[in-house]
């Protein structure tokens, strides 16, 4: 039995693909155990701004329901550790021979 529903990834996906075959600019927004949308629109001085789609109860359109701390902007990621395009950036761990010294940066960069 197929199911006829989706969930907030499912529906972010479909309006960024929307988006782009109207030729709109879009791309996803992962948050912790979340994702949702942004969308590009120019002025006709061609000053942009993104603006993010979240398809939640309650929520305006062209808002977010909460700030959220963003991992990563996009869907087409290139890694340099790999050849392959990557969907969303992977944690990897690199050490020389020897026992390894791990550390882990995460650096707030503002909120949009």
């Amino acid at each position: 039995m197929q199911k006829e529903a989706g969930d907030h990834e499912d529906l972010a996906g479909l309006f960024i693909a929307l988006c782009r075959a109207s030729d709109v600019p879009a791309r996803i927004v992962w948050v912790p155990r979340y994702c949702y949308a942004e969308f590009y629109l120019e002025e006709a001085e061609g000053k942009g701004t993104w603006f993010p789609c979240e398809f939640k109860e309650k929520t305006s359109f062209g808002t977010v329901s909460q700030p959220y701390m963003i991992l990563q902007k996009g869907d087409n990621i290139e890694v340099p550790e790999s050849n392959e395009q990557k969907r969303f950036v992977p944690e990897f761990l690199k050490a020389k021979a020897g026992r390894p010294t791990v550390t882990t940066v995460r650096d707030v960069l503002g909120i949009n």
